[in-house]
């Protein structure tokens, strides 16, 4: 099996709005000859169901990224004469290592939506920005700190930015001690 590692060097299109994410990347390293070498720069392209633009959630996401991705990498094959001539050179489809952590009907400290719950008030059904509530230090007391391995206070809130202004000083309060 041939594996290219890549790093992110920017967007072209990226984020709520676009079904595919194109961004471009610089091959780190790989192992096969045909492949990009150490060094080359290229356009990759994926298609994140979290992007899909269906805000009336009458479609499956899966299913439609599934239908744009197989479609657009089928393509590539069918115009090789073409391929970096009259259109971008393809190298390959790739699939990511992907962890998926099924929670189930966990609340994260929340409480119950039912009578036999207690009346604490974890502000149930209100959005809570994750800057408030996944900072570092809580993060770091969970059972999956070992899973991040990035600066994650900057990453979160320069990715969640967007959300601060939803905090109240209720929220503060009420997470401030959790």
């Amino acid at each position: 099996m041939d594996t290219v590692s890549l790093q992110v060097t920017g967007t072209l299109k990226a984020g709520d709005g676009h079904n595919s994410q194109a961004l471009t990347v610089e091959a780190l390293d790989s192992t096969s000859p045909s492949l990009p070498r150490k060094g080359t720069g290229f356009v990759a392209k994926i298609y994140d169901p979290l992007y899909f633009g269906d805000d009336d959630g009458y479609l499956d996401p899966f299913r439609c990224m599934d239908k744009y991705y197989t479609h657009e990498a089928n393509a590539y094959p069918a115009l090789r004469e073409f391929q970096g001539r009259d259109g971008p050179t393809y190298h390959g489809s790739y699939t990511p290592r992907v962890v998926f952590v099924d929670l189930a009907h966990a609340l994260f400290d929340r409480r119950r939506d039912d009578p036999a719950a207690l009346t604490l008030n974890c502000f149930l059904g209100d959005y809570i920005s994750p800057p408030l509530r996944w900072n570092e230090a809580k993060f770091k007391a969970s059972p999956f700190d070992d899973w991040v391995d990035w600066d994650w206070d900057p990453w979160l809130t320069a990715e969640f930015a967007h959300t601060v202004t939803s905090i109240t000083p209720e929220m503060r309060e009420q997470w401030a001690d959790i």
